[in-house]
């Protein structure tokens, strides 16, 4: 199967990982300040201050504490990335991860798989294909969010290309790639019909038990009905 066997003809440059450039401020970022007792207090405060400023919807005034707090937590950092989607401030995004760059963040998944759904959700493909290009620690997590923003962007034949770079670093599919792989098929701004992919993904869904997820079927119907084979899409329905 072309999709998920054989390797791609056409992958842009930019979704290969790109040589890292480590900086000695994102090494060790908590080993770079004193642990002594009597900073503990003072850091799990302003942590606090931080998180509390984002949930009340204070992006720019948390952004000031974070500067003040040498050891900012997973959770303060995954607070400020919702803070700023809600915002719609691409400004402040952009702030806050070239923070959470230098806190030694850049290789956490699960906050970089918040960047790229914070960026996606502001329509910007381009930042979030940055933060996934120079990640190297990449799960499934972090394909998802990746395959998400590039449906929501039009950009559904780079995901076909890195469906198989997926497989091929032993990741392998579950039931929201195959969602996303699908809406790929109906998304992209290609002048070819993406139908046929859609029918491979549909052999592959059913050889590896996926037809009973009502998500994943119920998007294969859509496909096959927006390329007008209703007869198709009635046979999976029923």
């Amino acid at each position: 199967m072309w999709l998920f066997c054989h390797t791609p003809q056409t992958i842009q440059q930019s979704h290969f990982p790109l040589r890292k450039r480590h900086h000695p401020s994102r090494l060790h970022s908590h080993t770079r300040h004193p642990t002594s007792v009597t900073l503990r207090p003072s850091t799990t405060n302003t942590n606090h201050l931080i998180q509390s400023l984002c949930k009340k919807g204070h992006i720019k005034q948390a952004i000031q504490a974070l500067t003040q707090e040498p050891s900012p937590t997973q959770r303060t950092y995954e607070l400020l990335i919702l803070s700023c989607a809600v915002a719609n401030s691409l400004s402040d995004a952009v702030i806050v991860n070239r923070h959470l760059i230098d806190d030694g963040f850049d290789e956490d998944p699960f906050l970089e798989t918040k960047l790229i759904n914070m960026y996606s959700e502001m329509g910007s493909i381009e930042y979030a294909r940055k933060v996934f290009d120079e990640m190297s620690n990449r799960t499934i997590y972090v394909y998802n969010a990746y395959f998400q923003a590039l449906t929501r962007a039009n950009h559904g034949l780079d995901v076909f290309d890195l469906v198989y770079f997926m497989n091929t670093s032993g990741i392998k599919p579950d039931r929201f790639t195959y969602t996303y792989v699908l809406k790929a098929c109906v998304a992209s701004d290609a002048s070819v019909s993406l139908l046929p992919k859609g029918k491979e993904i549909h052999a592959h869904i059913l050889r590896h038990g996926f037809e009973t997820n009502v998500h994943i079927m119920t998007t294969l119907v859509d496909v096959y009905a927006r390329f007008g084979f209703v007869s198709q899409a009635s046979h999976v329905f029923n």
